[in-house]
């Protein structure tokens, strides 16, 4: 059992972030991270801790990053020891996109194969690190096409890898091609999504949401969803 949180808005996302991981810490104990897409450079600033959530929060209390997107994550470690390279946010190999996750990726070791058979060298033990790196690769592939690069071009890599994926999960991916966007994912592990006024905070659990919004649309089993300050 993890928790997740995510933002999209108008607000300085690293405040919102820590402030949501702070009441889903009894879901997570081993390590906790967040990563924000700087809004003046287009650059992922991730942050990790192990331990508890206060080690997080000494490390970024002087940052103030300035960046409306971001995804936050407290860790109770099920793939690979509570270690600092285990820690959630998870990056592809560009540092261009960021992952959190809840859940087990049962078919991970194939999938990780496969990676590495492609020249991919793994930071971490965990399951989730192979999510990045396949969403990097169909970004890739998508590029090809020559698609405009933004938020509907990260739903469609989102939604190719977890075509691919085999267990329970809660995901959210941020892309530093599409500065505003955040995809949101569920398959059997919970997931609901708080509504503001040109804002919107996903989390794992309503503790999380409640001083943001009454707003809760909970996702449905399988559903994926695009959030931008315009909507979903």
């Amino acid at each position: 059992m993890c928790g997740i949180v995510a933002v999209t808005g108008y607000r300085k996302a690293l405040p919102l972030l820590i402030e949501g991981l702070k009441k889903l810490e009894y879901r997570g104990y081993d390590s906790a991270g967040v990563a924000v897409i700087n809004s003046e450079s287009n650059i992922i600033n991730c942050d990790k801790s192990e331990g508890k959530l206060k080690n997080l929060i000494t490390k970024v209390k002087d940052k103030s990053i300035a960046g409306t997107v971001g995804i936050g994550h407290t860790r109770w470690a099920t793939h690979g020891k509570p270690l600092i390279k285990n820690a959630h946010p998870h990056m592809d190999s560009t540092g261009k996109v960021a992952v959190v996750q809840n859940g087990i990726i049962e078919n991970f070791l194939d999938l990780k194969a496969d990676l590495e058979q492609d020249g991919i060298i793994f930071k971490s033990d965990t399951d989730t690190e192979v999510i990045p790196h396949l969403i990097q690769k169909e970004l890739n592939n998508l590029s090809k096409l020559d698609l405009e690069s933004n938020g509907s071009t990260l739903l469609i890599a989102v939604r190719n890898v977890i075509s691919d994926l085999e267990g329970a999960y809660a995901l959210a991916v941020i892309w530093s091609g599409a500065p505003d966007s955040l995809v949101v994912a569920r398959k059997q592990a919970p997931l609901i999504i708080g509504l503001g006024e040109g804002e919107f905070v996903c989390a794992s659990d309503t503790p999380a949401i409640a001083n943001f919004t009454k707003t809760i649309l909970p996702m449905e089993d399988e559903e994926i969803g695009l959030l931008t300050p315009l909507g979903i």
